[in-house]
């Protein structure tokens, strides 16, 4: 894990690569780097204050897979004979049957560690009057999420969870800022994506607070419609708004672009979006989350496997601590199966990224041979220029001296030869 998170810190590094004092994937904003360096922990608790509008599609979702582990949280071997742990005790959720896994549709946000305020969410579509302008809400499609702690009783998964398993299924919509994840149940999923199924146009937009940034954090200001708050050496706040237009363009790339001829235009620049994206970083907190469960509910298993198999059978409690082992031990297997899928789908799309990022070095390339040739165009075109420059300035003066004495005697000879001419008339005749 940590060789992971060492990889992930090198490969967003070299996000804040310069060229002669100008960042190279920072768009427009050539004098800001990609990512926060450790100056952002000097400022004040609470800064820099950015409100973001993160924008997205139905494509965005994905699933978690959840293991409900019951009342298992916290049992270990010192503490199993507490009567919140007897699983003959009905609502304790200490048995084998009490264990259940499944999963549960997800919006991941772009970062985690959000402030712990409301997020507004919109789902946005083209005006039926402006078909081509800026996309309008839909208030027919509405939700409110609540905004539930990573470590509430019940937690957010078990929430949605219930939501999904009542009778009939209920729509819920949990907003978990520690984690920055939007849940949604089975039923209120299938509301979204039926709206948005008859017009594959619409856009999601999420507009969330973010206050506590660390050392190699990316700077929403490249990526997102934000809203920055800073403090002033005064102690005031300073407010800058970024790439307002994306909310009525839809445009979110800063590409630059140069005059290389006649009407012609060739991109320079590499966006961050096309490599640097947020997904690696997620993903790896995604499995970070998952190994912390994992190693738990392992020492849960351990502890109940030596005090079950320290036992025999007729003892007092023996039936209770093999029900509590039963348990720990199909949670684990859950749990360690959802690691083991984790691992192997962050190996796929580790191969996603190293492709994109083989995708934009192929782009570059492709720009970098487009310029080739239309430098050897335009030397091509100089050289022709040039050579008729040099037949109609370049001549031998002696020689175009003899050229134009000789047309000058041939023009004048012309001209007494015509003045003879005309001084004969009919009257020399007569």
């Amino acid at each position: 894990m940590e060789q992971l998170k060492s990889l992930r810190d090198e490969f967003y590094s070299s996000g804040n690569m310069d060229y002669a004092g100008r960042y190279i994937f920072t768009g427009y904003r050539t004098d800001t780097p990609l990512s926060f360096n450790e100056s952002v922990n000097k400022q004040p608790e609470g800064y820099p204050k950015y409100v973001i509008t993160e924008q997205n599609t139905i494509e965005g979702f994905d699933t978690v897979n959840y293991t409900d582990i019951g009342g298992l949280s916290g049992l270990s071997k010192d503490n199993y004979t507490e009567g919140k742990y007897d699983p003959t005790v009905a609502g304790t959720g200490m048995t084998e049957q009490d264990i259940l896994n499944g999963d549960i549709h997800r919006m991941r946000l772009s970062y985690d560690k959000l402030a712990d305020v409301n997020l507004n969410m919109k789902v946005m579509m083209p005006n039926p009057a402006d078909p081509n302008g800026p996309l309008v809400e839909d208030t027919s499609v509405q939700f409110a999420p609540d905004k539930v702690s990573y470590g509430a009783d019940p937690n957010p998964y078990d929430q949605i969870y219930a939501a999904n398993t009542a009778n009939p299924p209920e729509e819920k919509v949990i907003f978990v800022p520690e984690t920055g994840e939007l849940l949604f149940s089975d039923a209120s999923y299938s509301k979204l994506e039926n709206a948005l199924a008859t017009n594959p146009d619409g856009e999601l937009r999420f507009e969330y607070t973010k206050d506590q940034w660390e050392n190699g954090d990316l700077r929403p200001e490249h990526y997102f419609a934000c809203e920055a708050t800073t403090k002033n050496e005064d102690g005031t706040d300073k407010t800058v708004t970024y790439n307002a237009e994306y909310l009525t363009t839809g445009k979110n790339k800063q590409t630059i672009e140069y005059d290389v001829g006649y009407n012609q235009k060739i991109q320079v620049n590499t966006t961050a979006d096309e490599v640097f994206t947020h997904n690696l970083n997620r993903d790896i907190e995604d499995l970070e989350r998952a190994i912390s469960d994992l190693e738990k509910i392992e020492a849960t298993k351990k502890d109940m496997e030596a005090v079950y198999k320290g036992m025999k059978e007729g003892d007092a409690d023996y039936t209770k601590v093999k029900k509590q082992y039963e348990a720990a031990e199909k949670a684990y297997s859950h749990i360690r199966e959802n690691v083991h899928n984790m691992y192997e789908k962050l190996i796929g799309r580790s191969q996603q990224y190293l492709d994109d990022t083989n995708i934009a070095v192929t782009d570059n390339g492709t720009r970098g041979q487009r310029l080739q040739l239309i430098d050897n165009r335009l030397t091509e075109q100089k050289t022709t220029f040039k050579t008729l420059q040099s037949e109609n300035e370049d001549a031998d003066i002696a020689e175009v001296a003899i050229q134009l004495t000789a047309s000058e005697l041939t023009y004048n000879a012309a001209l007494m030869a015509t003045g003879k001419i005309m001084q004969t008339s009919l009257m020399n005749y007569i």
